[in-house]
């Protein structure tokens, strides 16, 4: 079980290292309390052994998201379970900054004896519901006894949550007694600087000056001097609180993070001997005073802790901050000027001497200075502090005055030093983990420009997000000498990003050049700002960046539409489009083109339009031409173009500082469009008789149909909708009138003869029908032809028969004879007759019937 629980906490850390930004995988953590499931792994702590009474730093990772899978808000809290109170004090320890993969920080952590807390703070992403990181204390942490004894160590597990490490406490031998020690009494040898202050600095390499900042060795003489009056004017010691150092770097010089270094002082001594010492009338025989030589220098970065700008934080804030810790440091950036500020607070009631020295205890001259039992509890009150400077506003030779101060609640004191920056000759070299930008005037590259924004974006997941140095974003702006400064860069890989320019300065961050005057790493990637830090000891990078003045210009033109007739007609929507292109030969540096490099012509219902392309980008002098022509790529059925090709010419000049420029022509486009007709012709043709007076006859034309691209089917004037009539009286010839057609198509038409009833006409039902077929020639111009059918047959003319029959005269009845009375021969003849009839009838029915049989 515990196999497989141990397999899940490792695959948890594992998959919650990809940072803050990473995908949330479904994990399970090793705890799940408050709605959150929680993974601690990698916990140590560093020395270990370490020492009783030493200083020590915890170290530690942690994964949390949210059971629920809500979104972490600002103010919610991850409660860790611990036992470090057990076996370290110093305790509280609160506000340690934890920091996202882009080092922004999104929330802090406190640690008392028995918990660990980290809350989200405003910083946080609004749509995350987990976060990762790490937690670590610096060297804050005083070891305690834990049951260790001399020669007898004891180990001890310490846990967070379900997570543990075990760490192993020594008690050191104590040294032997050694006499008085020290240097060799000299009775003429001074003594330490009566300072709470001493600055020095030199010039270390080409615009690096190193600088040190010696604190409170006023203190450290006071040590001895209220034990062995040395000289009164010294005073006894006095513990100083608040003891805060600054160094303002002067010119907007910038701090070399990675060279900051942090030194404890033990002073060596030397006893007064049996003459005295001239120079301290006071001073008695055989007591001791501090010297120079021979001192102990004790490097102690590890136990001060760094305390990182925020993107909100001001200089009093930031200031605050420091001075709110005990032995912390911190470096302010203004956001103005992108100059460094060396803050620390030097007040210290934890680190002892004998904790570096555990021996100290048993020199019998001076265990009561530096042992516990001493003016100060054996607190160390004296530290250096060392760090390398830049100045990259300096272009040529010039001295420098650099002044720091100290303050205490019990003091203050200033201390000046001066020393020469030579960027005249040689080359410079660029501190590890800092970028430096020259921003330049892309036509001279030698006029600078201030007051424009870079950045650093860092690659995190293969996703460039903006990068934090010391909790606060990275960006920088340009200088008056058009410097831009980032330092604190640590292993990674980065691209540098201009965020804005001045005035009329264009830029596209696809131009990085070498700056020559530095000795650096490399360039970064000369269309990408690209760069890696792969150490912390690499050099770092410089680079030119131009930008170029701009002015933008339009090139605008006409367009006249006629038909043949050179009547104008209305322009549609989206109709006519006009080409823009740069001229084979000619040079185009400087010039951005527009993305779109065609123009519609404007909606004109007067038969002219206009265009107009978009902006065209200059960035440079000089006299630029251009093709105009019209677009033929789909051309419009009907339409003869233009087929000219117009050159306009930009011509654009600096002055004053900026760009302007000046159209020499607008091109002008003129295109016909070429109707065509079609008329019908009905021909009458009368047969038969001839009329006394000749009739009139109609016939009819009807649109039936159309391929062609138009809402409806033209006709001739004079039509009612889709039907127009036409007559002719007798025989003869009569057209319709002129069709007007405008596209490529089939049209169909029906044609038929009206039949309005005239006496004694015989009317022709044929119905004909016409198909025209309208299509462009060579030169793009409409034509049209037509078919006539009569039913399946192809005809050439539309022809109607009618009939004339001259109607015959009626002629009078003759009325017939009355027959005379008496006279029966004509009815027995009848009689006669009808006997015949019946008799035959009669014989026939017979046969009928005997062929039924």
């Amino acid at each position: 079980m515990k196999i497989i629980k141990r397999f899940f906490a490792v695959l948890v850390a594992l998959t919650f290292m990809l940072g803050l930004f990473s995908t949330n995988y479904n994990v399970h953590a090793d705890t799940q309390k408050d709605g959150y499931n929680i993974t601690i792994s990698n916990v140590a702590v560093s020395p270990n052994p370490v020492n009783v009474g030493a200083l020590a730093s915890l170290k530690f990772d942690f994964s949390v998201y949210t059971l629920a899978q809500n979104a972490m808000k600002v103010g919610d809290t991850v409660t860790l379970s611990t036992n470090i109170g057990s076996m370290f004090g110093n305790l509280p320890i609160t506000d340690l900054p934890l920091l996202a993969p882009n080092g922004e920080q999104i929330a802090t952590a406190t640690i008392t004896e028995t918990e660990i807390k980290l809350t989200v703070i405003s910083e946080f992403p609004t749509d995350k519901n987990f976060f990762s990181g790490s937690v670590y204390t610096g060297g804050r942490l005083k070891a305690l006894e834990n049951g260790a004894a001399v020669g007898a160590p004891v180990t001890k597990q310490l846990t967070i949550e379900d997570s543990n490490t075990n760490v192993t406490f020594n008690v050191p031998n104590p040294a032997p007694s050694t006499g008085t020690g020290g240097g060799t009494p000299d009775p003429s040898a001074r003594t330490i600087n009566n300072r709470m202050l001493e600055k020095q600095g030199w010039t270390s390499g080409y615009d690096t000056a190193h600088i040190k900042l010696i604190s409170n060795q006023i203190s450290s003489l006071r040590l001895f001097n209220t034990y062995n009056t040395i000289d009164s004017s010294f005073g006894t010691y006095t513990e100083q609180t608040n003891l805060m150092v600054v160094d303002k770097i002067p010119h907007d010089g910038v701090i070399d993070e990675s060279t900051v270094t942090f030194t404890a002082v033990r002073y060596n001594w030397m006893e007064v001997p049996a003459a005295g010492n001239a120079h301290y009338a006071q001073a008695t025989p055989g007591t001791v005073m501090p010297i120079e030589s021979g001192s102990n220098w004790i490097p102690v970065k590890q136990y001060f802790t760094q305390i990182y700008q925020s993107g909100s934080d001001t200089y009093d804030s930031f200031y605050a901050k420091v001075k709110a810790q005990k032995l912390s440091y911190g470096i302010f950036r203004d956001p103005a000027t992108g100059g460094d500020t060396f803050i620390a607070n030097m007040s210290n009631d934890s680190l002892k001497y004998t904790n570096l020295e555990p021996n100290l205890a048993g020199i019998a001259k001076i265990k009561d200075i530096y042992g516990v039992n001493g003016p100060s509890n054996g607190n160390i009150v004296t530290f250096f502090a060392e760090f390398d400077t830049h100045y990259p506003t300096i272009t040529g030779l010039e001295s420098v005055t650099n002044t720091g101060e100290v303050k205490s609640d019990q003091g203050s004191d200033t201390a000046s030093v001066s020393y020469t920056i030579d960027k005249a000759n040689g080359t410079a070299s660029v501190a590890a983990g800092t970028v430096i930008v020259k921003l330049v005037d892309g036509n001279d590259d030698t006029t600078l420009i201030p007051n424009a924004e870079f950045k650093i974006q860092r690659k995190i997941n293969n996703t460039w997000v903006d990068y934090f140095i010391r909790g606060r974003k990275a960006s920088a702006t340009t200088n008056a000498s058009g410097i831009a400064t980032f330092s604190g860069l640590s292993i990674g890989d980065y691209r540098l990003v201009q965020v804005n320019s001045q005035g009329n300065y264009t830029f596209n961050n696809n131009e990085f050049k070498p700056n020559t005057a530095y000795g650096t790493a490399g360039t970064l990637g000369a269309t990408t700002g690209e760069f890696s830090i792969t150490s912390s000891t690499q050099p770092g990078f410089a680079t030119i960046v131009p930008n170029y003045l701009s002015v933008s210009k339009k090139i605008t033109g006409s367009k006249e539409y006629v038909d043949q007739d050179e009547n104008e007609i209305s322009i549609p929507e989206n109709t006519f489009k006009t080409v823009l292109a740069q001229l084979p030969g000619e040079n185009y540096d400087g010039v951005t083109m527009p993305t779109t490099l065609k123009a519609n012509v404007q909606v004109s219902p007067l038969g002219k339009g206009f265009f107009e392309f978009e902006e065209i980008k200059f960035t440079k002098p000089g006299t630029f031409k251009f093709s105009v022509k019209e677009d033929v790529t789909n051309p419009i059925e009907g339409v003869t173009y233009d087929t000219s090709e117009k050159t306009v010419t930009i011509t654009v000049t600096k002055a004053n500082g900026e760009l302007k420029a000046e159209v020499d022509s607008e091109p002008s486009f003129k295109n016909v469009f070429n109707y065509t007709y079609a008329n019908f012709k009905v021909k009458k043709t009368l047969t038969g008789d001839t009329p006394t007076n000749a009739g009139e006859f109609k016939f009819e034309l009807t649109a039936v149909s159309t391929t062609a691209n138009v809402a409806e089917v033209p006709m001739p004037v004079g039509s009612n909708a889709d039907k127009k009539e036409i007559s002719v009286n007798g025989a003869g010839n009569v057209e319709f009138g002129q069709i007007q057609y405008e596209a490529v198509g089939k049209y169909v038409y029906k044609v038929v003869e009206v039949n309005t009833n005239l006496a004694n006409y015989t009317y022709d039902q044929t119905e004909y029908t016409v198909t025209v077929d309208v299509t462009t020639d060579a030169d793009n111009k409409l034509v049209s032809t037509y078919e006539i059918k009569k039913g399946t047959e192809v005809v050439t003319d539309i022809e109607f028969t009618n009939k004339y029959e001259t109607p015959v005269a009626p002629v009078a009845p003759v009325t017939p004879a009355s027959p005379k009375t008496g006279d029966s021969t004509t009815n027995m003849m009848l009689m006669f007759g009808m006997l015949a009839v019946s008799a035959a009838l009669m014989l026939v029915a017979a046969g009928y019937k005997k062929q039924l049989r």
